[in-house]
């Protein structure tokens, strides 16, 4: 009986010594959805992983600013410097201004751009790049023809 426990835990021992080694391999990140989760890191010159970035609306649209009290921040995932899920932009209080899904660093799926009460105000799909549809809706939440 010890011939077949000696060998087992030895057995045992060494796949848990592989999985661990394996879970250290770089996977897709799943979800993203906290300011404490980015690292913003940069990999060969290139944005990588959990990102937060601040903005501000000017005359020219949205520009990127350092400051942390912007009216506006983006939770990003970055695979060799291009989006790799969805894109989650916020209003500086946290609730959600804009939700873009991204597919091969292309927005693919259905853009959400939400009123500052969480309501939808516009639905834009996109496939691979292409806008495809838009849709715009007040605050009531009736679509706007």
């Amino acid at each position: 009986m010890k011939c077949i426990i000696i060998p087992v835990l030895f057995l045992s021992l060494t796949l848990g010594a592989f999985a661990q080694a394996d879970s250290n391999t770089s996977a897709k990140p799943v979800g993203f959805s906290s300011k404490k989760q980015a690292r913003n890191v940069m990999l060969n010159g290139l944005k990588q992983g959990y990102w937060v970035e601040y903005y501000m609306k000017k005359r020219e649209g949205m520009v990127e600013t350092k400051d942390t009290n912007a009216p506006y921040y983006k939770l990003t995932i970055y695979e060799s410097g291009r989006p790799a899920d969805t894109v989650k932009e916020y209003y500086k209080g946290g609730h959600k201004y804009l939700f873009t899904p991204y597919k091969d660093g292309k927005k693919n799926g259905k853009e959400l751009l939400y009123y500052e009460d969480g309501k939808v105000n516009v639905e834009t799909i996109y496939k691979y790049g292409e806008k495809v549809s838009t849709k715009k809706y007040d605050e009531d939440g009736n679509e706007v023809k």
